[in-house]
């Protein structure tokens, strides 16, 4: 399974890849979000390209798109939600 991304999140808020980046930016959240490289980790966050490095950019994540943290963290993960393992028995969502 492919990383989801949040742009479905994005667009039922009607957010914009800058209003992102203006928060991200504001909030000093770690990593590199100003000029056009940080616009492209913009679009390669939302899209789900990429997986953040610093764990703060999720709970940034969660608490702009009004989202529960482990819904988030599901979209950024390669392993479907039926297929979740906790503690060495298989979850189904």
């Amino acid at each position: 399974m492919e990383r989801q991304g949040i742009k479905d999140m994005m667009d039922k808020l009607r957010y914009r890849p800058s209003h992102l980046q203006d928060s991200l930016i504001n909030s000093d959240v770690p990593g590199n979000w100003s000029g056009k490289s940080g616009l492209q980790n913009i679009y390669n966050l939302i899209e789900g390209r990429v997986m953040p490095k610093d764990g703060y950019v999720f709970i940034f994540l969660s608490e702009f798109l009004q989202v529960k943290l482990r819904d988030l963290l599901l979209r950024y993960t390669k392993i479907q939600q039926e297929e979740v393992i906790h503690d060495g028995a298989k979850i189904n969502w």
